[in-house]
């Protein structure tokens, strides 16, 4: 008989872990189908704010906002896992919060950067220094932002590279999609070339680019003799652009002017050495 108790006494401790393991495990899984299903619904609510023009919210803002409010969801629902994990291995709400008190001071120093990464997230998004989507330079490096979280934003740069930055690492910005880019682009041309001929050339080819390339918003200047370098003129221009169209431009503008120099015979300069034999005239080479 007593066996049979300590049998069934065994059975219910059993029985109570099995439950909270089942309990658990329905926690995790649960709060895995929320965070699915919020992310869709943010998603989906902040598309519906684009269309509407009741709200006037750009694309960009939209994007923005979408990825921080999925980042609060997400960071909402690890807390709650967390506490039903500690839950689980018998450590109570109290407890922890006993805890936090009497190690008030030590975790204030060890959560200075997050707290300092999160207030810096709230100004970037509350002064819209820039959003999703943009084309920044953090800390030295650039490229398209791609999320915007509470702690951290994340820029993948042109080669690829995804750069993921503390928002309270964050310095200097420089935001290259505002308003609108400008083409720069230096022609270097030989010494022996006529400086305006060479101009005339340059201005024939902007103002008949003005009317074919797209993204120029404004009409082509020569801007002037930019440098005096040991075997060339380098002459720029510049042309003001739509937002992110200033790459595709430059590119255009180099393969036109090249062109048009071999069809008016403007050779491309290359290094000249002089060299002396004696009294004799020198030679260029």
């Amino acid at each position: 008989m007593i066996r049979w108790i300590e049998q069934l006494q065994a059975m219910e401790q059993v029985w109570a872990i099995l439950k909270d393991v089942i309990s658990l495990f329905l926690i995790i899984v649960l709060s895995m189908i929320i965070k699915k299903m919020g992310t869709r619904m943010i998603i989906s609510f902040y598309d519906r704010q684009k269309t509407k023009s009741k709200y006037n919210m750009s694309e960009r803002k939209a994007d923005t906002l979408t990825s921080l409010s999925i980042s609060i969801l997400r960071y909402v629902l690890y807390f709650i896992v967390g506490i039903q994990v500690l839950s689980f291995f018998g450590v109570s709400l109290t407890s922890v919060l006993t805890l936090a008190g009497v190690g008030g001071v030590a975790i204030g120093f060890g959560a200075q950067s997050l707290v300092k990464d999160i207030i810096t997230g709230f100004f970037i998004l509350l002064e819209d220094q820039f959003g999703v989507g943009d084309i920044v330079t953090l800390n030295g490096k650039t490229g398209t932002v791609e999320e915007m979280g509470l702690r951290t934003t994340q820029i993948r740069s042109f080669d690829g590279d995804l750069h993921i930055i503390p928002n309270g690492e964050i310095g200097i910005v420089t935001n290259s999609t505002r308003d609108f880019k400008r083409a720069i682009v230096d022609i270097s041309v030989s010494y022996e070339e006529n400086i305006n001929h060479v101009l005339g050339i340059l201005e024939e080819i902007l103002k008949k680019a003005e009317q074919e390339i797209a993204g120029i918003i404004s009409s082509p200047q020569i801007l002037g003799v930019q440098a005096l370098d040991n075997y060339a003129i380098v002459i720029r221009v510049a042309a003001q652009c739509e937002i992110k169209e200033n790459w595709g431009v430059e590119r255009e503008l180099r393969k036109r002017i090249k062109q048009r120099f071999d069809e008016v015979g403007i050779e491309s300069p290359y290094p000249k050495t002089t060299v002396y034999f004696g009294t004799e005239k020198p030679m260029n080479f």
